[in-house]
């Protein structure tokens, strides 16, 4: 921040109201991916956590360019979609098991409370 601000300043611009809302919501939004994640990383095996999270972070700027009207071409067509097919290809965790203990791990009987909540209470 000490560094963008400055930076911001010297190159010129304007600074819209949208822009004042979106940048901080855009912070929080991030910041609260990164928790979910890491909880994630936590509780889960790490070969199906890394790739989920590979194919959403790919998957989303071309789900909003195409929702804003964007045309890929074929052949960029074609490279998203063997992208996405050979991220969990790849990381070769096999079937995702869901544990039914009643550990704090498990899945199935702790969802609700291990997707965000300890983290932000």
């Amino acid at each position: 921040m000490l560094l963008l601000v400055p930076a911001a300043i010297l190159t010129g611009g304007t600074l819209s109201g949208r822009d004042a809302l979106l940048g901080p919501a855009a912070g929080l939004a991030g910041a609260l991916g990164l928790i979910a994640y890491f909880r994630a990383l936590a509780i889960g095996p790490m070969g199906v956590d890394s790739p989920v999270a590979a194919v959403i972070g790919a998957l989303v700027p071309i789900v909003v360019g195409l929702g804003i009207g964007e045309h890929p071409p074929t052949t960029s067509a074609i490279g998203i979609g063997v992208a996405a097919v050979s991220v969990p290809l790849a990381s070769g965790s096999g079937p995702l098991r869901v544990r039914a203990s009643t550990g704090p791990a498990s899945f199935s009987r702790r969802w609700p409370d291990s997707a965000l909540g300890p983290s932000l209470s």
